[in-house]
C-alpha cells in the first residue's frame, strides 16, 4: 500500500530534511480485503514531537465523542495556523460536511528553504 507521490518524498528523507515514520495498524480480521490502515506521517528534521502531539490530539477526540471543531482547532494550532486560519476553516467546515471525513494525509508547515511545498 502506498499513496499517489509517496516516492517524492524518499530524496528529501534521505538527504535528512524530513523524518518519516510508517504506522500499521493491522484489522483483526480483514474488511473488504484490505488488512488494516497505513498513516505514514512526514515532519521537518528536529520537528518530529508533531506525530505523537498529532496521535494523541486524535486519540483524545476518540474517547471525547469524536472529531469536533475544538479538534480542527488543535491540529491547525499543531500545524502552525494562525488563528485567523483556524477560524475561517472551521467555519468552512461548520458550513459543508462537518469534520471528521477520511483523512487521506496532510502538510506541516516547514521553515526550510530546501523542502519543496
Amino acid at each position: 500500500m502506498t499513496f499517489d507521490g509517496e516516492d517524492r518524498f524518499d530524496h528529501w528523507v534521505a538527504e535528512g530534511l524530513l523524518h518519516r515514520e510508517e504506522v500499521l495498524e493491522p484489522f483483526d480480521s480483514p474488511v473488504k480485503g484490505y488488512l488494516g490502515v497505513r498513516t505514514v506521517y512526514y515532519t521537518p528534521k528536529g520537528e518530529e514531537w508533531r506525530i505523537p502531539a498529532s496521535k494523541l490530539i486524535w486519540e483524545a477526540s476518540s474517547k471525547a465523542g469524536g472529531w469536533n471543531g475544538y479538534f480542527e482547532r488543535l491540529e491547525g494550532m499543531l500545524y502552525g495556523y494562525e488563528n485567523w486560519q483556524n477560524d475561517w476553516w472551521i467555519d468552512i467546515g461548520l458550513q459543508g460536511s462537518g469534520f471528521g471525513g477520511p483523512t487521506f494525509w496532510g502538510f506541516v508547515p516547514c521553515r526550510q528553504s530546501k523542502v519543496p511545498p
